[in-house]
């Protein structure tokens, strides 16, 4: 809680709030809207970074390299075991990468509605979609690892599907939009 001084000047009561910044920040960020909005911001940046993997790839910028997963390499491995067509791997690459970028919209739009102090009616609805799309996404791409025999990925997308759904029941948990 925070202490009220009173003092009198000229007869008039004037109240004074010694209530400290850090004080402040905790009683209104809970432990279960700092690790929502944690969950929110890893998500987005996880999906639009592995989204813009897929076209950045081993790409120089100068200040620094992209130096992402070669997934051509991955692929032709995959597409070769299966008898898919090489030919298919960059668009089936970069279809996935438009994918993921529209899985991270909704926790972007969070974000924005969040820090630009905007209308929060459909945050926890907007989450709702961020988390099943990136729920269908993980179950899709294990679908994908069994069908090619990864069982590396397979593991790896398994405990990013636990971890969705972790993030989903603390969401759904907080009600402080």
């Amino acid at each position: 809680m925070f202490t009220i001084k009173t003092q009198t000047i000229n007869e008039a009561t004037v109240e004074t709030n010694t209530e400290t910044f850090l004080e402040k920040i905790t009683r209104i960020v809970t432990p279960a809207a700092a690790l929502k909005a944690t969950a929110v911001g890893y998500w987005g940046v996880f999906w639009s970074f592995n989204g813009l993997d897929k076209y950045l790839n081993r790409s120089d910028f100068g200040l620094f390299s992209w130096y992402g997963k070669d997934r051509t390499e991955q692929f032709t491995q995959y597409f070769e075991r299966l008898g898919i067509p090489l030919d298919a791997i960059d668009p089936v690459l970069y279809l996935t990468g438009i994918w993921e970028l529209l899985v991270a919209a909704p926790f972007f739009y969070v974000i924005a509605n969040v820090l630009l102090n905007t209308e929060r009616r459909n945050t926890q609805a907007l989450l709702t979609i961020g988390y099943v799309l990136t729920t269908l996404t993980f179950i899709g791409f294990s679908a994908f690892d069994v069908v090619a025999g990864d069982r590396a990925e397979l593991r790896e997308h398994g405990l990013y599907l636990a971890l969705a759904f972790a993030c989903f029941f603390v969401s759904a948990k907080d009600k402080t939009s």
